[in-house]
Protein backbone atom coordinates (compact mmCIF):
# COMPACT_ATOMS: atom_id res chain seq x y z
CA UNK A 1 0.00 0.00 0.00
CA UNK A 2 2.90 2.59 0.66
CA UNK A 3 4.17 2.49 -3.31
CA UNK A 4 0.35 2.73 -4.28
CA UNK A 5 -0.44 5.69 -2.22
CA UNK A 6 2.59 7.41 -3.55
CA UNK A 7 2.76 6.87 -7.09
CA UNK A 8 -0.88 7.70 -6.84
CA UNK A 9 -0.07 11.06 -5.49
CA UNK A 10 2.89 12.15 -7.95
CA UNK A 11 0.92 10.56 -10.66
CA UNK A 12 -2.76 11.22 -10.15
CA UNK A 13 -1.76 14.73 -8.24
CA UNK A 14 0.28 15.90 -11.28
CA UNK A 15 -2.66 16.04 -12.94
CA UNK A 16 -4.92 17.31 -10.25
CA UNK A 17 -7.09 14.57 -9.47
CA UNK A 18 -6.82 13.36 -5.79
CA UNK A 19 -7.53 9.92 -4.54
CA UNK A 20 -9.13 7.91 -1.14
CA UNK A 21 -6.61 4.70 -0.68
CA UNK A 22 -8.57 1.76 0.33
CA UNK A 23 -6.65 -0.81 1.87
CA UNK A 24 -7.55 -4.65 1.59
CA UNK A 25 -5.95 -7.29 3.89
CA UNK A 26 -3.72 -9.43 2.57
CA UNK A 27 -1.42 -12.31 3.22
CA UNK A 28 1.35 -10.27 1.15
CA UNK A 29 4.69 -9.31 2.69
CA UNK A 30 5.01 -4.94 2.56
CA UNK A 31 7.04 -4.23 -0.50
CA UNK A 32 10.87 -3.79 -0.09
CA UNK A 33 12.25 0.51 0.00
CA UNK A 34 14.00 -0.85 -2.81
CA UNK A 35 10.91 -0.90 -5.13
CA UNK A 36 9.22 2.24 -3.71
CA UNK A 37 12.24 4.17 -4.22
CA UNK A 38 12.39 3.01 -7.94
CA UNK A 39 8.94 3.15 -8.94
CA UNK A 40 8.70 7.09 -7.22
CA UNK A 41 11.83 7.89 -9.49
CA UNK A 42 10.09 6.01 -12.59
CA UNK A 43 6.88 8.18 -11.91
CA UNK A 44 8.85 11.61 -11.20
CA UNK A 45 10.36 10.77 -14.76
CA UNK A 46 6.81 10.34 -16.20
CA UNK A 47 5.59 13.50 -14.55
CA UNK A 48 8.84 15.32 -15.95
CA UNK A 49 9.43 14.06 -19.53
CA UNK A 50 6.36 12.26 -20.70
CA UNK A 51 8.42 8.71 -20.79
CA UNK A 52 8.15 6.20 -18.91
CA UNK A 53 12.13 4.85 -19.09
CA UNK A 54 11.06 1.67 -19.82
CA UNK A 55 13.17 2.08 -23.06
CA UNK A 56 16.44 3.03 -21.40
Amino acid sequence: MPRTKVIATLVLGSQGITFTPLAVPSNRTQESLLHIIRDIVRSLLRIVTGHTGASL
